[in-house]
């Protein structure tokens, strides 16, 4: 072997080592094509492109694929969890616009799972959205049927229960019907957070949030001629309320006074 490297010209030395720089130059260029860290490279640059384009039904369809690509490593799973993680968001904004509730909340809860975040507030920023959407309708619609309402608000329920705004208005919803136990037992939950009494002296000392002292059920349920008044005049214009719970305006009492009453309040 030697006596022949040693018998090698500088031209045939030229040749061989021509020939084994195409060949380096062939693998190179077919682990640039093949390889996969390439491969998975331009798979995160077009799922970012995509992602930066507004299509991330698109996103989250090629990611599986684009994440399978050889074995990354932990920095590249990271990458793939923050590119699937924005997607989902997004998804998550596209159908709460649209008043899609239920899938925001699929979508907010699997980007909080993918990026390890506190699900909480997917769940909170969804429920507000229903809870604004509740009160737009009863604020608008002051003489139309609650049931589209009632519906929303145990929409709301579903995705985080107790809920005491939610409890809220549909004792208001009740009331506007006629219902007034129903009315009853919501305000009771709006007040403490459970099904509890009234009064305060029957709730028990170990209960686990504060009543309420902002709400006031008997303002609300007044058995006396204020109460005759909803009755008879089924109060259902209420004002808009400017904060996550209503002041004591909102009362139906109040609503269903005369003017001169009301404007002395």
């Amino acid at each position: 072997m030697r006596q022949f490297l040693e018998s090698l010209s500088s031209t045939e030395w030229f040749v061989i080592g021509g020939c084994v720089a195409a060949c380096l130059i062939v693998l190179l260029i077919w682990w640039l094509i093949a390889g996969p860290s390439p491969r998975r490279r331009r798979g995160a640059r077009q799922l970012k492109k995509l992602l930066a384009q507004g299509k991330w039904s698109e996103v989250l369809a090629l990611v599986p694929g684009v994440r399978a690509i050889g074995r990354p490593n932990e920095t590249w799973q990271k990458t793939f969890n923050q590119i699937e993680g924005k997607a989902l968001r997004a998804g998550s904004a596209e159908k709460l616009a649209t008043k899609d509730f239920e899938a925001a909340l699929t979508y907010g809860l699997q980007a909080a799972r993918i990026l390890e975040e506190n699900p909480i507030e997917p769940r909170a920023e969804i429920q507000n959205a229903i809870l604004d959407e509740a009160r737009r309708l009863f604020s608008a619609a002051a003489w139309s049927p609650t049931a589209p309402i009632l519906d929303l608000l145990q929409r709301a329920q579903r995705v985080q229960s107790p809920c005491r705004e939610a409890s809220f208005w549909q004792a208001l919803c009740y009331l506007r019907d006629g219902h007034f136990d129903k009315a009853a037992e919501c305000l009771q939950v709006a007040r403490t957070g459970t099904e509890r009494s009234i009064r305060d002296d029957d709730l028990p000392e170990d209960r686990n949030a504060p009543a309420s002292p902002i709400l006031e059920p008997p303002l609300y349920l007044a058995p006396s001629s204020c109460g005759k008044a909803i009755r008879k005049r089924r109060c259902g214009i209420l004002p808009r309320p400017t904060g996550s719970m209503p002041h004591a305006r909102l009362c139906p009492c109040f609503w269903a006074a005369p003017w001169s009453n009301r404007a002395a309040i």
